[in-house]
């Protein structure tokens, strides 16, 4: 997930899925550590059409397109139980055959 979808995420969570609900940029992105970077993600957000602004600078409303660019993000994201477990069964089985090549070379 790129930096904008992630911001785009927080977003959405942020304002709890609603259109009408303010959220502050600056804030978020200095939480996020992306703060040195608020005026390329504002343009960039914007241009997409995920985002709208408010009266006051950095403060943005999420958009139709942004919930739903949003919810579409939330639902591919893996289950990070599951893909700590994939890795985990990975290393275990990586480390069985490296034992079984240290084993077959003495």
């Amino acid at each position: 997930m790129d930096v904008f979808h992630k911001v785009l995420v927080k977003i959405y969570e942020e304002a709890g899925g609603k259109e009408t609900e303010d959220v502050d940029l600056t804030s978020l992105l200095k939480r996020e550590g992306f703060y040195s970077n608020i005026d390329t993600i504002t343009k960039q957000l914007e241009d997409e059409g995920w985002v709208t602004q408010t009266a006051r600078q950095y403060v943005v409303r999420i958009t139709h397109w942004g919930r739903k660019e949003a919810q579409r993000v939330l639902s591919d994201s893996p289950d990070k139980a599951n893909e700590r477990e994939r890795e985990l069964s990975r290393m275990v089985n990586e480390a069985k055959e490296t034992l079984i090549a240290i084993e077959e070379l003495s």
